[in-house]
């Protein structure tokens, strides 16, 4: 299972794919393909921020299970 340090490091990429996206779309005077390019480019980035922010909630998901299950065993041994 991926570790927030693991999780932190790929939003990082992410975001620095799209800040340079970003910038390639500031210069002046591209042309019609090299803008298309780089917007297909850009639109993948935003892919991959989707499916880290849906993995990292998976994440908080199981991990939220695991206390209930902890929390529910515990209150069997007590009774």
């Amino acid at each position: 299972m991926p570790t927030t340090s693991d999780l932190t490091f790929a939003t990082d990429a992410v975001l620095a794919e799209l800040d340079t996206h970003c910038e390639c779309l500031r210069i002046p005077n591209l042309e019609l393909d090299e803008f298309l390019t780089i917007l297909n480019n850009m639109a993948g980035s935003c892919l991959r921020g989707l499916i880290v922010i849906y993995i990292h909630q998976k994440i908080l998901e199981l991990q939220l299970d695991e206390m209930v299950a902890e929390h529910s065993f515990e209150e069997l041994g007590e009774a």
